[in-house]
């Protein structure tokens, strides 16, 4: 599990560098993007914020690894509106089948 949420950030922080040319092609002044990743032992953390002339828009999604299993907590922002959202995935053991 924990290979597959750094796989998952691996792709992510690739994905970055092209998100931030295709920022910096567009006319100075009109929009800023800032990208963060952070890699932890137990986890990840991904967001990002673009200002641009309707307000800033913003999401970021932080994933942690605990001893029962995963959380997922992020939140999606635009101007005038937040939304917050957790997801708590509880690993069990296999049963063995008969």
């Amino acid at each position: 599990m924990r290979r597959a949420l750094l796989g998952v950030a691996a792709l992510l922080a690739l994905a970055a560098p092209a998100a931030v040319r295709a920022e910096s092609e567009r006319e100075a002044g009109t929009a800023a993007l800032d990208l963060e990743l952070r890699l932890r032992p137990d986890g990840f953390r991904v967001g990002g914020t673009l200002t641009g002339p309707a307000g800033p828009y913003g999401a970021r999604l932080d994933g942690r690894i605990h001893r029962d299993g995963v959380r997922l907590e992020g939140r999606l922002e635009e101007p005038g509106r937040a939304v917050d959202f957790r997801l708590d995935a509880e690993v069990r053991p296999r049963r063995p089948s008969i």
